[in-house]
């Protein structure tokens, strides 16, 4: 066995041809030294403005995240989404897929593999496995943001560089990428939306595999007047975001609405928590129904505010502004409430939506706790 190729082996007797390896090696080579040279440029320009010591401390961090951010995003769409046709019925492929959130049994923000087939889509993770039938998606959207690409390590580095170093780093480290959004029903016909991010075009080159999809075509069921319940309500229904009046982007709805359901899964103050569209016979009658409404946004500029120092406290802000309604199985209204959650400095404008869901869960505590000053003890037909 020969070693080359930065630690990679070959074995003598398979046909390789030596000079093909050379030409490789070489372009890496160039590749590097290309990326040594713009990050060196960056910072003999910091040299003027923050002082040698803070230029050679941008100039080492610089070389490493760039190093960092090249390996998982600074491929072309041609060596990370593999379009293929064989035997196990693949389609398309993105091994550098970052989950948002969406999928049971999958911890947010998971990094991992998206898979299409002709029957299903998948992904899966060194911990886990979840797929989605293709016959129950329903919407397919294609959106973009500037994201961080260097992780928590770039994030922790331009807060440590003095100067305004981090700004300037901030350049380097925050890029276009693609966001995936699937929305789709389970066996009981509840909402679901999965969000994804993914390299650049990946996920127009998805789209464009995937083919057109149906308008989605469901026979509500019927439903029997709903009784007034005496006692602390132990369970909610959670309608879809209603961007009817003022459109958001499709990302930004759904993020908000399965951060919703996370948060309120997490408080544990209801027994039962359904989502819409629940055909189950558990969910005819839910003791209560959350609305949420979107009447204000602001996409913001991530890149602007991380690389503006203070300013971006006030500038490039990202905001998100909803109307809440709680009513009663018959109707009545029990909350009519206006939030509003911003994303300000260096931070990720997709925070967004759990910000408000957060100020959602919060009113609803609230109200929450007005039940069981109504009602302070438990027992049969009183909830929980």
């Amino acid at each position: 066995m020969i070693p080359d190729m930065q630690g990679a082996r070959f074995d003598k007797t398979k046909p390789v041809r030596r000079e093909k390896l050379l030409v490789m090696q070489t372009r890496m080579d160039a590749q590097a030294s290309q990326k040594r040279r713009s990050v060196a440029e960056v910072a003999l320009v910091c040299s003027s403005n923050i002082g040698k010591s803070a230029a050679l401390l941008l100039h080492v961090c610089g070389l490493a995240l760039c190093a960092t951010s090249a390996s998982v995003w600074g491929q072309s769409a041609d060596s990370t989404a593999l379009v293929v046709r064989t035997s196990t019925g693949i389609v398309w492929k993105s091994d550098q897929a970052k989950y948002r959130i969406g999928l049971s049994g999958i911890e947010p923000k998971a990094s991992g593999t998206l898979t299409l087939s002709p029957t299903e889509l998948v992904f899966s993770t060194s911990k886990g496995r979840v797929s989605i039938e293709r016959n129950r998606i329903f919407a397919v959207t294609v959106g973009g943001e500037r994201k961080e690409t260097g992780g928590i390590a770039a994030w922790a580095t331009r807060m440590a560089l003095p100067f305004g170093g981090g700004a300037i780093l901030a350049t380097m480290t925050q890029a276009q990428v693609d966001l995936l959004t699937v929305e789709f029903r389970d066996e009981h016909d509840s909402y679901h939306g999965a969000v994804f991010i993914l390299p650049k075009t990946e996920a127009l080159h998805f789209q464009e595999k995937y083919g057109p999809i149906a308008p989605e075509s469901r026979v509500e069921r019927p439903k029997s007047p709903c009784a007034s319940k005496r006692g602390r309500p132990s369970s909610l229904e959670i309608a879809t975001i209603d961007s009817t009046e003022l459109s958001i982007p499709t990302e930004y709805r759904v993020l908000l609405y399965e951060q919703l359901v996370r948060r309120l899964q997490e408080t544990s103050d209801y027994e039962k928590i359904y989502r819409e569209g629940d055909s189950s016979a558990a969910a005819t009658c839910p003791e209560l129904l959350i609305q949420v409404k979107s009447t204000g946004f602001n996409k913001g500029n991530a890149v602007f505010r991380a690389t503006t120092g203070p300013v971006g406290v006030f500038v490039g802000v990202t905001s998100l502004q909803v109307h809440l309604e709680l009513s009663d199985s018959v109707g009545k209204k029990l909350m009519d409430e206006d939030l509003k959650a911003s994303e300000r400095g260096d931070s990720d404008s997709l925070d967004v939506a759990d910000e408000v869901a957060k100020s959602v869960a919060k009113e609803l505590k609230k109200q929450r706790e007005v039940f069981i000053g109504q009602y302070p003890t438990t027992g049969p037909g009183r909830g929980m």
